[in-house]
């Protein structure tokens, strides 16, 4: 700036001009700032600050009491109440002259809530069903991941017709976001399928009675029960009973168990009853040349048999359950017969055809003498 003065001396009629020059300088400080930061929960900011001048000093202010006269304090270990804005004042000192300018900038904290898991251990069965569980607070999406590559976007994913090969640790890690920043937390879930021992009882054809029931069980069980008709009971692998009867027969029913888990099966048992007789031939008497009809009958069983006469001469046919006998003499006769599905079991009966000799005429000759 300069002034001038002017002066005139009204004896000497004469104009005098005097002119000084005088500075102003006008500060203008500014602060720069790091722009607006979005961190997660337990995160770090850099605040940073810049202003020009020789001497410069730095206040900073924030939420929740927070001050630093430090030109570029480091927030770390963040908690969503240190959200907000956080305010810059230099001080820049020119001479004896302290000038001050703020500046602002923001941070803003995301809230990460611990994702919680129910159950945080799993042990199922084989082919039976679980869910997972899983929430945190403002969470906007989720991820499950675990064995045998799964993936799941579900909050809480359920399995159904589970298999061994799904046991291990399924972790679910948990979103958060906000102005473009996405911050997660996880947790995980123990999960164990533990397998069947699947298995199919045989089907069995007719047993015969008095004989022996096995019917093989599985391997692989930690535990057998076998069930069946008239209270039957058995804790081992293979049913055996030896000497079954026609009463035993019914449906028997094997429970395995592998560390809790079951399967079961069931088979029919149809024991066969005895066979019997049920008419047999009494002892007959005919004459010598005579023919007699002679008849049989058996019943039980499978109903398909086997029945021989012995001896064979003098019957027409010699097998079956009707004969026509012819003996030339009196004959001591047995039936055998046989189930022809339990062939080693027999019955056996007996009869007498008695034959009677033809009468024989007794001549004795006379001598007679006759005359003519």
């Amino acid at each position: 700036y300069t002034v001038t003065l002017t002066g005139i001396d009204p004896n000497l009629s004469t104009v005098t001009t005097v002119t000084t020059v005088t500075s102003i300088t006008v500060l203008n400080p500014t602060v720069a700032v790091n722009s607006a930061s979005t961190v997660c929960e337990l995160g770090s900011v850099n605040l940073t600050a810049l202003a020009t001048g020789t001497s410069v000093t730095y206040s900073w202010s924030g939420p929740a009491g927070y001050t630093s006269a430090t030109q570029n304090p480091v927030l770390s270990s963040l908690s969503p109440s240190q959200s907000g804005n956080y305010v810059v004042q230099a001080s820049v000192t020119t001479g004896t002259l302290v000038c001050t300018t703020t500046n602002t900038t923001s941070v803003t904290v995301i809230p990460v809530a611990q994702v919680t898991v129910a159950p945080s251990v799993v042990s199922v069965c084989e082919n039976t069903s679980f869910g997972l569980t899983s929430g945190a607070f403002n969470a906007t999406s989720y991820l499950w991941n675990g064995p045998a590559g799964f993936s799941s976007t579900a909050q809480n994913p359920g399995f159904s017709s589970v298999v061994p090969t799904m046991t291990g640790i399924y972790t679910v890690t948990a979103f958060f976001s906000a102005n473009s920043v996405v911050c997660s937390t996880s947790n995980t879930v123990d999960v164990t399928v533990k397998p069947l021992v699947s298995f199919t009882l045989a089907p069995l054809p007719n047993i015969c009675d008095n004989t022996t029931l096995v019917i093989v069980g599985p391997f692989g069980a930690t535990s057998y029960t076998w069930t069946g008709p008239n209270n039957y009971s058995s804790n081992t692998q293979n049913l055996n009973i030896p000497n079954i009867n026609y009463n035993q027969s019914g449906v028997y029913t094997l429970v395995v168990d592998v560390n809790g888990c079951t399967t079961s099966d069931s088979v029919d048992v149809t024991v066969l009853t005895p066979i019997v007789f049920t008419q047999t031939p009494s002892n007959k008497t005919i004459c010598q040349g005579d023919t007699v009809s002679i008849h049989t009958n058996v019943a039980g069983g499978s109903g398909v048999y086997n029945i021989v006469w012995s001896p064979g001469a003098g019957l027409m046919p010699p097998f079956g359950t009707y004969a026509i006998a012819s003996p030339s003499n009196s004959t001591f006769y047995t039936i055998t017969a046989n189930d022809v599905a339990c062939p080693t079991q027999f019955i056996n009966t007996s009869f007498v055809v008695y034959v009677n000799p033809l009468p024989q005429p007794n001549v004795q000759p006379t001598k007679m003498d006759w005359k003519l």
